[in-house]
Parts: structure tokens; C-alpha cells; sequence
């Protein structure tokens, strides 16, 4: 595989490996048309829209208008506290009894996080993949995080379906959560969902590659690896007689 960074209207060729293909072939790093740009704008828009649901869970608790409740939240930038946040809002109000679920809310809720931030912060770069023989299979456009010593697998333009999928999930999850706590009618019968939750595990997560096997050290010889078996009563006796009778020869 080959990856060029895609930061401007650029472009470069590669030559087929037939020898009647003598064209080359050229691949642009940034054109407008790209699938990824469109990708990336609707992972940032749905992920906007988990976090308006979750302003609309802090209006519920707090009972104040959306927009003082926009305030607190926003005001809070980094994802772990504002779980922190909520945990101890609800806490104050309901004590333990919503923990369970907003404790799995938290830990799907910073996974998708962890996404969002990739989509937004990595670089956006072309990926050529190439055969065993050096023959161009097909190339992509993808998100690469920009450190060298970064162990994340880029993110294809195909793994932006699941963060959408998850973020329509959780969304469901907290608008459900902020009826019940208005108590909404529509939900009345929902109380078993949040003190028992059994939310889903996230289907967009960073890939890692695949860890390498150790090698395995050689196997040990059937002969060194086996134990001696211990000397019987009988094999004692003669190995002393023969002990005594070397004795009596010096």
C-alpha cells in the first residue's frame, strides 16, 4: 500500500505493470468530488446531534430552559467530565438509581468520542493498494492519524456507516432517557430500559493492526525432556553391591 498525504489539488501517475498497458494512470490527492468530504460532514453533523440530546437530559434534570442548559454543557469541553458532570447531577437528584445506565451511556458515549475526534483531527491522505507483483488493485481516500509512531489503522471511507448506525443508536437511547425523566407518557413504561440497561457495544471503533505472533522457541528433544524414572528398591541394592564389590577390588 502507498500513502500520500491529499492537502491540495494534486496528482500522480502510476504505470500499469502490463506490457500493453502504456497508459498511466492518474489519481488525484484532493479532488472536490471526494466520497470521504461528504463522509466526514455527516459524522460531525450526527455527532451534533448527540450531543444536543444530551443538553436536552441536562434541561430534564436541572428544569431550566435548553439554552442555560446548552451553557452548562458546552462549557464543559472534554467528554469524560462532562460523563462526570451528569453522573453526579443525576446522582444529587436520584441518587444510585440511574448509575448502571449512565455508566454504559458514559462508555459509549467516549468511544464515540474517540472516533470523532480521529474524523476530525487525522489527515486526509490517498491509500494505493498493490498486489504481490506490484499491480494497482484499487486506491482510496482515508483518514490517517499524523503521528509516525501512531498504532491506528487508517479510517476507510466504509467504516463511516457503523459511526452513523451508533450515533442513531445512542441518540434513541438519551431522547428515551429525557422523556422518561419529563415523564413523558409515551415512556412511563420504560423503567425496566434504564435501571437494567443492556446497551449495545459501539460497531465504529479505531482499528489496531493485528499483533504480530511471537516465535515460539524450538521444541526440546524427546530425550532431554524426559524425566528420569526414579531407581527401584531392587536397582538400589545392586547399584550398592556394585559400589561395595569396587570398594573391596581397590
Amino acid at each position: 500500500m502507498i500513502l500520500a498525504a491529499s492537502g491540495g489539488m494534486l496528482g500522480f501517475s502510476l504505470m500499469g505493470n502490463a506490457m500493453s498497458d502504456k497508459q498511466p494512470r492518474e489519481i488525484l490527492l484532493n479532488p472536490e468530488n471526494k466520497p470521504i468530504h461528504a463522509a466526514i460532514g455527516q459524522a460531525i453533523d450526527s455527532y451534533a446531534m448527540v450531543e444536543g440530546s444530551q443538553v436536552f437530559i441536562l434541561e430534564a434534570i436541572l428544569a431550566i430552559p435548553p439554552q442555560m442548559a446548552s451553557v452548562v454543557f458546552f462549557s464543559v469541553q472534554n467528554v469524560r467530565s462532562r460523563h462526570e458532570m451528569m453522573q453526579a447531577i443525576l446522582a444529587i437528584k436520584h441518587v444510585d438509581k440511574y448509575k448502571k445506565f449512565w455508566g454504559k451511556c458514559g462508555a459509549f458515549l467516549q468511544k464515540l468520542a474517540d472516533f470523532r475526534n480521529a474524523v476530525v483531527h487525522w489527515h486526509p491522505v490517498v491509500a494505493v493498494y498493490l498486489d504481490k507483483k506490484g499491480a494497482i488493485q484499487d486506491h482510496g481516500y482515508e483518514l490517517k492519524h499524523g503521528s509516525a509512531g501512531n498504532s491506528f489503522l487508517p479510517i476507510r471511507t466504509r467504516d463511516f456507516p457503523d459511526f452513523l448506525k451508533d450515533c442513531q443508536y445512542i441518540q434513541q437511547e438519551l431522547l428515551a432517557f429525557n422523556g422518561y425523566l419529563k415523564g413523558d407518557s409515551a415512556y412511563s413504561a420504560s423503567q425496566d430500559r434504564f435501571l437494567q440497561p443492556n446497551l449495545r457495544r459501539n460497531l465504529a471503533v479505531l482499528r489496531q493492526p493485528p499483533k504480530l505472533k511471537e516465535p515460539q522457541p524450538p521444541p526440546k528433544s524427546s530425550r532431554a525432556s524426559a524425566k528420569r524414572p526414579k531407581p527401584s528398591s531392587k536397582q538400589r541394592r545392586l547399584r550398592a553391591l556394585a559400589a561395595q564389590k569396587r570398594q573391596r577390588d581397590v
